[in-house]
């Protein structure tokens, strides 16, 4: 699996990891991962608190979300870095800045018939909803089209701790699916999450209409202990 950390950018430049390979056990050594080395293009240098992943369909590329909280007066880090896997090496290609957003969660890549379209979507900490954004995304050119929004609700589990989008998944027949986390800010928990079908891509239609929500998100998973 191809991970990433949240390291932050000044505090935390060197010495921290920030994209890793992960390996699940194949024996009693367990699992296993390795810090891989990024070339980080300027002039910002370092990614800061990489939040999420997404890949693009059918390659080997993936895009690197920074959550676009600022950890300096002033600064905002709102990314999108192209990465690709080279055998067990990870190449940068380039970057894309987002729109202004505070801390990012989600994402999801979907290819249509009028090209790629980028999804992304704020955690929303305590509301009962979230913004969820997307726009035509050119991963050669480094490009982002006009960027569209819906509102996005859960069925519940919104309020106090509850973090309306913790991520955003879509699949080969185009199903969108979000995840919502508990969180009571407290490295120690308790957690908690919950997963919901929440609508579909239509590869057809124009960019400005590609997402439609379904009226009552499905609730298709819970998993205690766990966000």
């Amino acid at each position: 699996f191809l991970a990433v950390q949240d390291a932050k950018n000044p505090k935390e430049v060197d010495g921290f990891a920030r994209v890793s390979f992960v390996w699940l056990p194949e024996g009693l050594e367990g699992i296993r991962r390795r810090t891989l080395e990024v070339s980080w293009p300027g002039p910002q240098g370092p990614s800061s608190d990489l939040e999420s992943i997404a890949r693009i369909p059918g390659t080997d590329r993936f895009v690197l979300l920074e959550s676009g909280g600022s950890s300096a007066k002033k600064r905002q880090f709102k990314r999108a870095f192209v990465v690709e896997i080279k055998q067990e090496r990870l190449e940068m290609r380039g970057f894309v800045e987002l729109p202004e957003a505070e801390n990012i969660e989600g994402s999801a890549v979907a290819s249509t018939q009028n090209g790629l379209v980028l999804l992304w979507a704020e955690r929303s900490h305590g509301k009962n909803g979230s913004i969820i954004s997307w726009a035509t995304f050119d991963p050669d050119g480094f490009k982002l089209g006009a960027t569209n929004t819906l509102f996005y609700s859960p069925a519940a589990f919104t309020g106090d701790g509850w973090r309306p989008v913790s991520a955003l998944e879509i699949d080969s027949k185009g199903i969108v699916y979000a995840a919502s986390a508990y969180d009571p800010d407290d490295d120690g928990g308790p957690f908690a999450s919950a997963i919901w079908k929440i609508g579909r891509i239509d590869r057809s239609a124009p960019i400005a209409k590609a997402l439609s929500l379904d009226p009552k998100p499905e609730l298709i998973a819970k998993a205690d202990g766990v966000k």
